[in-house]
C-alpha cells in the first residue's frame, strides 16, 4: 500500500488566472483566459489605477488613452511585456484591429507630451467578454507570382 494521499476522484487544479499568469510584480486583475495574452495584459495595463496618468479608459470607456508614449514604454511596458519598445506596442495594437484616434475633438498635442488613444469595438471598459472577439490579423502576403501571370 502507498502512503500517497490522491484518490482517483480527486479534480485537477483550475487553469492558471492572468493574475498568476502575470506573476507578482505585475497588478492583480483577474480576467478568464479566452483570448490572446496580448489582449488580457492591454486591459490589465488600461484598468490599473496605479498607471492611469500613463494609459487610461477615456471617459465614455470606449477607446483607451496614452498620454506619454517615451514615459510609458519606459515604466509600464517593460512590466507587462519583455521590452519597452513604444513602436512595437503600436504594431501589435495594429495587428490585433485597434486604430490609432486622430480626432482633435478626442486628443492632440497638450504641452510637450502627445496623447494618443487607440480604439476597437470590442474592447471597451467592463465588458471582458467581448475580449474573445479581438483575434490577432494574419501577416499581409504579397500576390504571388501565378496570379501576376495569368493577367
Amino acid at each position: 500500500m502507498s502512503s500517497d494521499n490522491t484518490s482517483a476522484t480527486d479534480s485537477p487544479p483550475p487553469p492558471p488566472s492572468l493574475a498568476e499568469e502575470l506573476g507578482g510584480s505585475k497588478p492583480r486583475l483577474l480576467i478568464q483566459r479566452t483570448h490572446a495574452a496580448f489582449v488580457s495584459k492591454l486591459y490589465a495595463m488600461v484598468a490599473d489605477a496605479s498607471t492611469d496618468s500613463l494609459i487610461s479608459w477615456t471617459a465614455d470607456g470606449d477607446c483607451f488613452k496614452v498620454t506619454d508614449p517615451t514615459e510609458f514604454a519606459r515604466n509600464v511596458l517593460p512590466v507587462y511585456f519583455k521590452h519597452g519598445n513604444w513602436p512595437s506596442f503600436v504594431r501589435q495594437l495594429n495587428m490585433y484591429g485597434f486604430h490609432k484616434i486622430n480626432d482633435l475633438a478626442y486628443g492632440g498635442i497638450f504641452g510637450d507630451t502627445q496623447l494618443w488613444m487607440f480604439k476597437h469595438p470590442h474592447f471597451q471598459r467592463g465588458k471582458l467578454g467581448e475580449l474573445q472577439c479581438i483575434k490577432r490579423r494574419g501577416p499581409k502576403t504579397a500576390p504571388s507570382a501565378t496570379s501576376a501571370d495569368a493577367s
